[in-house]
């Protein structure tokens, strides 16, 4: 997928989420950052140096690819360690403390000696995690980041790339299918729809471009016109959105208080509800809603 006048940054300290359906243009972005496709115009830049004159700026940069694909299968993990470790410029000698710190984390200690197209899915994806960090880069992109991994191993990992981007000042870039992983752990929100960047700003602000909360009211009998419209002056003055059927209503919303004035107002007017809930709307959805409205022309 070609990329199309997309631009964002990555400080410091912040870990952003890069998210967008597949062809959208999310794994084209991460491999020109890498200098693994030359891009036909633009700039991007590591660290205030842009990285076309020069490879050196690789040195800062940490990868993990889609499938484990920036370690090499035949070496084993404490080779591929040893090997990465000096690539990137610095000394094994050097790159060991952390290394044996990443090795604990991920569990892989019983792996050191066994080649990476040998192990599970999972293994393989924690190599790849080890040999993109050790060198302690100052920003790590991460492809897909928790697939094959157990729940146990991403609850770690969720803590360490928080704690990594705060106290050794790393900037992350993440895609990830796992929206639940980005909603507990990203600072900021990058959404690119074919090529193009949709939207770029915080998870609250997510949600609330495509409301906080959903209330359905499903009534023992069907609405009528008075009724309908009578509710709709309720969701008229909030800026709410609404799917209307014969007996139900699905009432979208950013303000908490709104949900209890719709159903305080439907009480009021004697509907029966046969079923009521208000619920929060998951980062997940928050998410479909605006590539869905974007493919759409909205």
């Amino acid at each position: 997928m070609a990329l199309d006048g997309v631009s964002f940054l990555v400080e410091p300290n912040e870990i952003v989420a890069l998210l967008g359906a597949n062809g959208s243009g999310k794994t084209t972005c991460i491999k020109s950052i890498c200098s693994l496709i030359e891009t036909d115009a633009g700039e991007i830049e590591v660290d205030g140096t842009n990285i076309r004159p020069s490879p050196q700026y690789l040195t800062n940069v940490g990868a993990v690819l889609e499938g484990a694909r920036n370690v090499h299968w035949r070496l084993t993990t404490l080779q591929n360690a040893q090997y990465f470790s000096t690539l990137k410029g610095g000394s094994w000698a050097k790159c060991r403390r952390v290394a044996d710190m990443f090795i604990e984390l991920l569990g892989l200690d019983d792996q050191l000696a066994l080649e990476v197209g040998k192990m599970s899915t999972g293994n393989r994806q924690k190599v790849a995690i080890l040999c993109a960090l050790l060198h302690e880069p100052s920003l790590i992109l991460l492809d897909e980041p928790t697939i094959g991994l157990d729940v146990d191993t991403v609850a770690q990992l969720k803590d360490f790339f928080v704690e990594q981007s705060r106290s050794q000042d790393q900037g992350f870039l993440i895609t990830s299918h796992d929206l639940n992983f980005i909603d507990e752990i990203c600072d900021r929100v990058v959404v690119l729809s074919e090529g193009e960047k949709v939207f770029d700003g915080s998870l609250p602000k997510l949600k609330q471009l495509v409301h906080q909360f959903e209330l359905i009211l499903e009534s023992t009998y069907e609405f009528d016109g008075a009724q309908q419209s009578n509710l709709m002056e309720v969701i008229k003055e909030s800026n709410t959105g609404i799917v209307r059927e014969a007996n139900s209503l699905t009432i979208r919303f950013n303000n908490a208080q709104t949900g209890m004035d719709i159903v305080g107002k439907a009480h009021a007017m004697g509907i029966a509800a046969a079923h009521l809930e208000i619920k929060r709307i998951s980062m997940e959805q928050a998410y479909r809603e605006l590539v869905k409205g974007n493919s759409n022309g909205e």
